[in-house]
C-alpha cells in the first residue's frame, strides 16, 4: 500500500478519479483471482496487487466522501470510516470463520472490487 499510494499520488493530477476507481477495481479483481491458485509466488503477486488496487480505491473514495457539502461532510466521512473498517473486520471474521473456504473468499471478494467499482463511479457520475 505504501508504494501504491506514491503511485496513486503522482497519477491524482492527471487521472480522474473515476479512472483511480476503474484501475483499482481491476487491480483487485485481478489480485484476487490470481490468489486463487494457493501458490505461494502468486499469493505474492496478489498482495502487491491489492496494495495498489486498495490504495487507489481509499484515496478515490476518501476525496469522495469529503468533498461532500459542509452540512453532510461529517456523516459521511464517518459512514466511509464505518464501510472501510468495518468491510476488514467482517473480511477477516469470515477467513476465521471459513478457512477451509479460501477460493470461495477470493472470489467473493473478486466479486465485491467489481461490484464496489462499477457502483462507485455510476454512483458518483449520477451525483
Amino acid at each position: 500500500m505504501l508504494v501504491g499510494g506514491i503511485a496513486v499520488r503522482r497519477l491524482s493530477g492527471r487521472v480522474s478519479g473515476t479512472q483511480l476507481i476503474l484501475a483499482g477495481s481491476a487491480l483487485l479483481t485481478a489480485g484476487y483471482l490470481l490468489a486463487f491458485g494457493m501458490a505461494f509466488p502468486p499469493i505474492l503477486a496478489a498482495a502487491g496487487l491489492a496494495g495498489f488496487g486498495q490504495s487507489a480505491h481509499h484515496s478515490t473514495l476518501q476525496q469522495w466522501a469529503t468533498d461532500a457539502a459542509p452540512d453532510a461532510r461529517g456523516l459521511r466521512t464517518a459512514l466511509f470510516a464505518t464501510g472501510a473498517f468495518g468491510g476488514a473486520a467482517l473480511a477477516a471474521l469470515a477467513g476465521v470463520l471459513l478457512p477451509e473456504h479460501f477460493r470461495a473468499l477470493f472470489i467473493a471478494g473478486a466479486a465485491s472490487a467489481c461490484a464496489a467499482g462499477v457502483l462507485a463511479v455510476t454512483r458518483h457520475a449520477a451525483a
